[in-house]
């Protein structure tokens, strides 16, 4: 009988220990208010685009990061000056002390944002403080002929050699406007964080000029100041034709965005969404954040938008 229990308990035991080491520690980090972990705390499990949300934006002067590699930002949206951190303490901040507003998970070494998004990783030496953007520009379609990498404003590529040359992009950091023609001027379009291996129609081998910009489609060191700020893409994933609002629009028809809209951004203020023209049909309200893709109601049904 004794002999019966034991054998049990140590499969009990075995059966604990193959179910623990099947499953990888998830991600964690603890955020403190003062340096070397003091003041109020809060826990992050996963990526968390706003700080804002929970009272923590621009508070941030020491993070234990207990599992995961983490990347954290001076603005909302992983945008701004950003850093990665590894597991292990780290007791002070340096110049992104109080100034943190925005942090999520990245996995070293593959393609993919946190747990399986749109984006590109690479080891943390590679893109410490990286600074506004970063983006790898090719010549030809699927990532093939590379190019260069694009670290800051670019308003002429004729110069360096690559003029009406990229036929697709990878974003690694940051939201990119790229223009048709030089001075950031023509058919200009935003991207993401993501792989585009080829571009849409009328872009390829079109571009002659790029910026990094914030999450509401302005160049970075230009001030939104505090009014609402609502930016509507005519595709999904914050792609295709974009406009940004300050002002609500009763009906999108006249200025040329009716029943268009497939995703948005908010920067700041509530905003009221709805299918039909002066608020009418489905509404539904939306605070501050990425929306990726809108509702079946909405999406490419959105007629009016305006401010709460």
């Amino acid at each position: 009988m004794k002999r019966t229990l034991i054998l049990a308990a140590a499969a009990a035991f075995g059966l604990l220990a193959a179910v623990a080491q099947a499953q990888p520690h998830e991600p964690r980090a603890v955020l403190f208010e003062e340096p070397n972990f003091g003041g109020r705390s809060y826990t992050l499990h996963g990526d968390t685009a706003n700080f804002e949300y929970f009272g923590f934006n621009d508070r941030v002067s020491s993070i234990n990061v207990i599992a995961g590699t983490w990347e954290f930002c001076n603005d909302a949206f992983y945008v701004g000056s950003c850093r990665t951190f590894t597991a292990g303490e780290h007791r002070v901040l340096g110049s992104q002390d109080n100034r943190i507003s925005s942090g999520r998970v990245v996995q070293v070494g593959r393609h993919g944002w946190g747990h399986g998004g749109g984006g590109w990783t690479t080891a943390p030496e590679g893109w410490t403080d990286a600074g506004r953007g970063d983006v790898q520009v090719f010549d030809h379609q699927n990532f093939q002929g590379f190019l260069a990498n694009i670290d800051r404003p670019t308003p002429d590529f004729d110069a360096l050699g690559y003029n009406d040359k990229i036929a697709s992009v990878i974003v690694r950091r940051g939201n990119w406007e790229f223009c048709t023609d030089g001075g950031y001027r023509g058919s200009c379009r935003v991207y993401g964080p993501g792989e585009y291996p080829r571009l849409p129609q009328g872009h390829d081998d079109r571009y002659s000029s790029a910026r990094p910009v914030n999450a509401g489609g302005r160049p970075p060191g230009v001030d939104p100041g505090t009014r609402p700020s609502i930016q509507l893409f005519d595709e999904p994933e914050f792609s295709g034709r974009s406009i940004t609002l300050s002002d609500g629009v009763r009906n999108l028809e006249l200025i040329g965005f009716n029943d268009r809209t497939h995703s948005i951004v908010i920067e700041r203020g509530r905003w009221l969404l709805c299918s039909d023209s002066n608020l009418q049909g489905r509404c539904r309200e939306y605070g501050p954040g990425r929306h990726p893709s809108l509702p079946l109601e909405l999406r490419g049904h959105l007629s009016s938008v305006v401010p709460k």
